[in-house]
């Protein structure tokens, strides 16, 4: 759906982004890699906003703690 909603503003994007992974991935694994895909977490998806474009530093540093928070509990 392209439709704005409150409880996934970016639904559209979202949508096309984990299916262009999905194709990816797939491609990947047909020629024996290993893959995991990951996609932001609650906190990062807070952290993000709803303007990917917003040039504040103070968001972009929280957008950056919460992925690499996020990366860090992946790995543990």
């Amino acid at each position: 759906s392209l439709r704005f909603s409150r409880r996934a503003p970016l639904g559209a994007l979202g949508s096309f982004s984990r299916s262009a992974a999905a194709v990816e991935a797939a491609a990947l694994r047909r020629r024996g890699a290993k893959v995991k895909v990951v996609a932001p977490d609650r906190e990062a998806t807070a952290a993000m906003g709803v303007n990917l474009m917003s040039p504040s530093p103070t968001r972009r540093d929280k957008v950056l703690a919460a992925g690499f928070a996020q990366g860090r509990r992946l790995s543990a």
